[in-house]
């Protein structure tokens, strides 16, 4: 039975205007078109009145949750719907150790994936281990969880991956979520590197490990949203998940042949199977972070490498760079160094924007430049992020032998690029790149650089490499 009265949380930068007849917000950003009688529901909910257990009530809410425009409150911890832990391991017996005290309280399951010496005990007062004698990857490993009798008996499935630290009541937050709603199939918490200071010994240690407390791969930020294409999470990593047993059998699990992506495939195949999935960012697990330059660089390249598989599985889903014509066009002349054709074609696609949004909306023009200039400054962002990754190549190139024009707009995006990961989250004041955080950032776009070249070549696809360019203007949607 699905439970899902609690009220709801407007995302950041949710605009109402029109007496709230009128949203505009989400991601992909979008404008909500309600009834007097939606907006003043709408307006209860906001202040943490209940959503009525009505269906046109929970229909609504549910908009507003698919579009990111709202999020759900974080649930209380629920020990009746216990999940079954699955613990991946190889050659970690000290992260194991930490990932299964805060464990001691559920059931688990270890799958030990051909650690050179084996893991034949633990502290877990009822843990069971598997053993495979020769390693077969961290997909196939879950996998071999998943067919222990344990879980088969399980409703829902929780995989923390060795080393990851969650307490065993964050889990039980999770599983809440499920149960509170029986068309979600998985929730994840955000996945952060240990703080600065804690083990870290060696000046290297250190230097990573700030790097990674502001810009780990496996950290999707502090806002808490619908997982989706277009969403600010468009995948979760499997270090640390709650998820339906039963939607895991229908999708046939992860893909063993997969070293690397084998979240992110699983994550898009579900999409593609219509599932609802959330990132609770409320709720934070923690990782150590690489402990050498040389451990950092190879995680990095073997991310990358996944994208060649991921791009033969699932196309254009991995392009490096997706924009609009309008955004495309602005960019390009804006980076060739002809700023004001640039300024020209903006104006020309705010106008656009503002003949397609609703003609009942207040100052209609000066919301369709702010949502067209957000849009494209959010695809230029992305495109730095490309220029210092996969095209890193052909960007050293503009640099050294272009011409003076094109050298500035490659010289733009590298800067962009560099400062990418910083900006696109949430971030203090304490978490402002330094000059190191800034080198090793150069080496994780590079690294992830050349995995996705290597991935791409052994996968024989350039599709990792390929842009993804909207044949006509997209604009925002309205309902």
């Amino acid at each position: 039975m699905t439970d899902r009265t609690a009220g709801l949380i407007p995302q950041a930068g949710l605009r109402t205007v029109a007496d709230g007849t009128i949203l505009i917000g989400g991601s992909p950003i979008t404008i909500l078109r309600l009834s007097p009688s939606g907006a003043a529901l709408v307006r209860q909910w906001f202040t943490g009145h209940p959503v009525a257990n009505l269906a046109p009530h929970q229909q609504l809410a549910e908009r507003l949750v698919v579009r990111n425009m709202a999020t759900r409150p974080t649930p209380e911890p629920r020990s009746d719907h216990d999940p079954v832990v699955i613990v991946p391991v190889k050659d970690d017996r000290i992260g194991l150790d930490a990932t299964l005290a805060s464990l001691a309280s559920l059931a688990v399951i270890v799958v030990d994936d051909g650690s050179r010496a084996p893991i034949d005990g633990v502290s877990h007062p009822s843990a069971v281990i598997i053993r495979h004698e020769r390693p077969r990857g961290p997909g196939e490993a879950r996998n071999a969880g998943l067919r222990h009798p344990l879980a088969r008996s399980a409703t829902f499935i929780a995989f923390v991956d060795a080393g990851v630290e969650i307490d065993a009541a964050d889990l039980r937050v999770l599983t809440g979520r499920l149960v509170d709603d029986d068309e979600l199939v998985l929730a994840a918490p955000r996945v952060r590197s240990k703080a600065n200071g804690q083990g870290q010994r060696t000046v290297q240690e250190r230097c990573v490990a700030e790097y990674e407390r502001s810009a780990s791969p496996l950290d999707l930020g502090s806002t808490a949203c619908r997982i989706g294409r277009g969403s600010p999470v468009p995948y979760v990593p499997t270090a640390c998940v709650v998820i339906r047993r039963t939607t895991l059998d229908r999708v046939g699990g992860f893909d063993g042949a997969l070293r690397f992506g084998e979240d992110v495939d699983l994550t898009w195949r579900l999409l593609r199977d219509g599932a609802r999935m959330d990132y609770v960012a409320s709720i934070e697990a923690t990782h150590p972070p690489r402990s050498t330059i040389g451990e950092f660089t190879r995680q990095r390249i073997g991310y990358g490498s996944a994208a060649g598989p991921l791009g033969v599985r699932h196309g254009d889903l991995i392009t490096p760079w997706r924009a609009n014509g309008w955004s495309a066009g602005i960019i390009a002349l804006l980076t060739a160094g002809f700023a004001l054709p640039a300024a020209a074609v903006a104006i020309i696609a705010g106008e656009q924007l503002t003949k397609q949004l609703p003609s009942e909306l207040p100052d209609r023009r000066e919301h369709a430049y702010r949502m067209s200039f957000v849009g494209h400054g959010q695809t230029l962002t992305a495109l730095g992020s490309a220029a210092v990754r996969p095209w890193l190549p052909f960007t050293t190139l503009a640099v050294v032998f272009g011409p003076a024009r094109i050298r500035r707009g490659a010289v733009l995006l590298t800067i962009v690029g560099r400062l990418a990961p910083f900006l696109k989250r949430n971030r203090s004041p304490r978490e402002i790149p330094t000059l190191a955080a800034i080198a090793l950032g150069a080496l994780d776009d590079a690294s992830y650089g050349i995995g996705v070249w290597k991935g791409a070549i052994r996968a024989r696809t350039l599709r990792p490499l390929l842009p993804t360019i909207a044949r006509r203007s997209e604009s925002p949607g309205t309902n």
